[in-house]
């Protein structure tokens, strides 16, 4: 059975930006921080972590069930490229989730 469009994939596009608003917010806080050269607080590192492993098993999940709803998956591979790039730099994964997120709002037909 296909389907046009999957709400799995809608919600692990709004996860994708969630996660790029809080990926944000802990580089305010870490930054804060630094400027008042305090140590940066273990959460910030705890909860990086969190998002980006709630962020790998939803693309992940939902780029197996869009292979069997023959849906592309260029959002989902954007989605884990960017969730693992957050762990180096998280300018370039904030980017890479951004987009992610817009393909997996699109959900073209794979041909």
């Amino acid at each position: 059975m296909n389907k046009k469009r999957l709400g799995l994939n809608t919600f692990t596009g709004f996860l994708n930006i969630v996660g790029c608003l809080v990926s944000i917010a802990l580089i305010f806080i870490a930054s804060a921080a630094i400027i008042n050269k305090t140590p940066v607080p273990s959460y910030v590192h705890i909860i990086n972590y969190v998002i980006i492993i709630i962020l790998l098993v939803f693309n992940i999940w939902s780029m197996t069930k869009s292979k069997s709803n023959n849906i592309s998956i260029i959002g989902h591979i954007l989605g884990i490229a960017g969730s693992l790039v957050l762990l180096i730099n998280l300018s370039i994964g904030i980017i890479l989730l951004i987009v992610s997120a817009i393909f997996l709002f699109i959900q073209k037909n794979h041909k």
